[in-house]
Formats: C-alpha cells, sequence, structure tokens
C-alpha cells in the first residue's frame, strides 16, 4: 500500500461511517413515524367502531330497547327480567357485540397500539351493567367469556371487582 492511498482510504472509512449513522437515523425515523401512524389509524378505528355501536343505540328503537330490557336493570335490583326466547338470543349477540368492542380495544391497548385513556374512552369508565345479575349469568352460567382473549377475561374481571361504584358485590357464582 503506498502512502497516497492510505488518506484516501480514512476519508472513505469515515465516509462510510457518518453514511451509515445517517441512514440509521433515517431508518428510526421513519419507524417513529411509521407507529405514530399505526396509532392514529388504531385510534380511528376504535373510534368508528364505538360509533357505529352509538349510532345503532339511537337510531334503532328495537335494539336500545332490547338493550335496556336486557341489561339495563339497577345493578341491586333483584328483579328478574323476562325475556322471550328470541329476546333472549338477540340480548346474548348484543352483549358479545358490546364486549367484542371492549376487547378489541384492550387488545390494541395491549399492544401499544392505544394509551389506557382508550380504556375509559370506550366503555370500560362505566362498569354497572357488568355487575347485573343479568351479566353474570350471560358470563358466568352461560360461560359466555370463554369466547374471549384469556387476558381480556382477566382484565374484564379484575375491572369489575375493582372500579368504584355502589354495588361492589361483583362474586363468582359459586358452585358445588
Amino acid at each position: 500500500m503506498d502512502d497516497h492511498s492510505a488518506p484516501i482510504k480514512r476519508w472513505v472509512e469515515i465516509v462510510t461511517g457518518v453514511g451509515v449513522v445517517v441512514s440509521l437515523l433515517f431508518v428510526g425515523f421513519e419507524i417513529r413515524q411509521n407507529t405514530a401512524v399505526a396509532r392514529g389509524q388504531a385510534r380511528q378505528e376504535l373510534a368508528a367502531l364505538n360509533q357505529e355501536w352509538l349510532l345503532t343505540m339511537a337510531q334503532d328503537p328495537a335494539f336500545e330497547s332490547l338493550w335496556n330490557k336486557a341489561w339495563g336493570a339497577s345493578p341491586s335490583s333483584s328483579e328478574t327480567v323476562e325475556l322471550s326466547d328470541a329476546e333472549a338470543r338477540r340480548a346474548w349477540f348484543i352483549m358479545t357485540m358490546h364486549l367484542r368492542r371492549l376487547e378489541n380495544v384492550y387488545l390494541q391497548y395491549r399492544e401499544g397500539l392505544v394509551d389506557a385513556s382508550a380504556l375509559n374512552s370506550y366503555g370500560f369508565a362505566s362498569v354497572s351493567v357488568f355487575r347485573r345479575p343479568q351479566f353474570r349469568h350471560y358470563w358466568h352460567e352461560q360461560n359466555a367469556r370463554a369466547g374471549f382473549d384469556d387476558d381480556f377475561v382477566a382484565f374484564l374481571e379484575t375491572h369489575i371487582k375493582t372500579a368504584p361504584l355502589e354495588d361492589q358485590n361483583w362474586d363468582e357464582p359459586t358452585t358445588d
């Protein structure tokens, strides 16, 4: 190697090193931008699902009436709501759809796509409907919880037990 090529080789190595660093910085910036876009899209999709739910409640009197009839009794009330077989099936599907929305929010939160505020924004702020005898029957005796992600089930049950409300009686039915 001659004396003239050594400085050129060093400059090439420096320029190459700087190029690698600049490339890594650019890739990091792009990843950060893509993550922000993914989070924004996730939040927008959740908002669209929630809007669909709210519009259905607001515009479909039969849907809203069945929701209130099946799930709307007071948490401390021991009154039993009588539903026809068809109403009971529809109420089961309505609650399952509602919980699927909440599960979606939880799973996106768990993956880091939305922050904790999304959990409260999309249905976890009030747990009164989940403390009602009708829900306990649906969740435990009809074993509806078996169809949901195990982590979501644990999260929901913990949230129901620990959320402040007038009715603190969330006990799983005892089986003998």
